[in-house]
């Protein structure tokens, strides 16, 4: 799956209207070790998820890397530069997402058929819930789909069905939900009226990924590259988003800035060399395992393409687990990325609101 999503990277990170961004590798604004956040001895730590309650306040699940069981869900406050942890909760699992209510309300969505659960605003409080594969940004609106049947609950205030139906739920939000039946993708509100519609490729023939910028508009993702389209699938915007691989794109709370977090493989042409006569000669076996030793985080404005953030890693292969470990704060003017064992926050550039 993951090498399939990298076909769709078909230009380079931040190359924005023809030409590459010169922006500085960032430096962080504040720094916290993620060790300091599990007891004494407790291993490597892996990050399953990030997401900011507020432009000063971080949630952050961590596992330890073996046996992957035991995990945390922390808040962490920002003071100037100074990160300190005022909350803990055991009650998280590995693959876990993480969703914010606006009344600070942490919603986690689970990997497979695990509850979903629902955390008070100190995370003293926590409440399962079905087993939501997908949330709105707020975490106010949730999906669960059993079989080829899918509900639509309300979250808060109170848990309630929205709506059931029978096609696939790509993405939603408070107000709108975008459904794909077989090749057709169409948004409608919660309530069901079709607000636009337009035909796309099998899947068997070309991957994609869709999200809800705003009320008109869409983020398309498929075998042509990354796009900003209206309702009716009309291009707006080309988005050139970093090569490689990832998960689902992080947006800012108004929709303009996107978040890319990829991982892929770099390695030297002489070992690209070496690997492909090593292919050849063992009929396509190859060199053993190859894993990602690159990262790349990037966020791109949605209404002018402009790119706003850019940060790179290199680290040893199969050193660490490819993770959701950085987000975007619902200002946009944020990026917190745990990676490396350090929870970093970087400011991003205030002069995003036009082509470089």
């Amino acid at each position: 799956m993951r090498r399939a999503l990298a076909v769709l990277a078909t230009v380079m990170g931040c190359f924005v209207a023809g030409h590459a961004s010169n922006l500085p590798q960032s430096q962080p604004v504040a720094t916290l070790a993620l060790a300091q956040l599990l007891p004494p001895g407790s291993g490597a730590v892996v990050t399953e998820s990030v997401a900011f309650v507020s432009d000063t306040s971080i949630a952050i699940g961590l596992c330890q890397r073996w046996p992957g069981t035991d995990c945390i869900l922390s808040l962490i406050r920002r003071d100037g530069d100074v990160l300190r942890s005022y909350a803990l909760a055991s009650h998280f699992r590995a693959g876990m997402s993480i969703h914010v209510s606006r009344g600070g309300e942490i919603l986690t969505t689970p990997v497979g058929m695990f509850p979903a659960v629902l955390f008070s605003a100190d995370l003293s409080e926590a409440r399962e819930l079905p087993s939501f594969h997908l949330a709105s940004r707020s975490g106010n609106t949730a999906v669960e789909q059993k079989g080829g049947r899918w509900k639509i609950y309300q979250v808060l205030p109170k848990l309630e069905v929205v709506r059931e139906g029978t096609s696939e739920v790509e993405a939603i939000s408070d107000s709108l939900v975008v459904l794909r039946e077989g090749d057709i993708i169409s948004t409608e509100t919660l309530q069901g009226k079709l607000l636009g519609s337009f035909s796309v490729r099998p899947r068997s023939k070309c991957a994609s990924i869709v999200g809800l910028a705003s009320d008109d508009r869409l983020y398309w993702e498929d075998c042509k590259g990354s796009r900003m389209v209206d309702l009716n699938g009309k291009e707006k915007l080309q988005l050139h988003r970093p090569k490689g691989w990832g998960y689902q794109p992080f947006w800012s709370a108004d929709g303009k800035r996107l978040l890319f977090d990829h991982f892929d493989r770099k390695i030297s042409i002489l070992r690209s060399t070496a690997e492909d006569l090593i292919a050849i000669t063992t009929l396509g076996m190859g060199a053993g395992d190859e894993q990602d030793n690159h990262e790349e985080v990037e966020v791109l404005d949605t209404v002018s393409g402009a790119c706003c953030f850019d940060w790179k890693r290199t680290f040893p292969e199969g050193s660490e687990a490819s993770a959701n470990d950085a987000t975007v704060s619902p200002s946009g003017e944020f990026v917190a990325i745990a990676a490396g064992g350090t929870l970093s926050i970087y400011r991003v550039t205030e002069a995003c609101g036009a082509n470089k």
